[in-house]
């Protein structure tokens, strides 16, 4: 599972911790990533370093496939 942020998101609880993230792992999901962009708002596939966010999405892809 791979989960993304924008450090700037309006709508990012607890004020960018990873919430979502803790609570997978804390279910036992072991392979779980959280990347935080920093800069970037709700939409980091639509923000200015989207080649970057779609390069980490591809290379999250490409690790599962592997």
């Amino acid at each position: 599972m791979l989960i993304i942020a924008g450090e700037k998101d309006p709508v990012r609880a607890n004020n960018g911790k990873k919430v979502l993230f803790d609570r997978y792992k804390n279910l036992g999901i072991k392979d779980v990533k959280f990347i935080l962009y920093p800069d970037a708002r709700h939409k980091v596939l639509n923000e200015i370093n989207r080649d970057e966010v779609q390069c980490d999405v591809k290379n999250r892809l490409d690790d599962q496939l592997k």
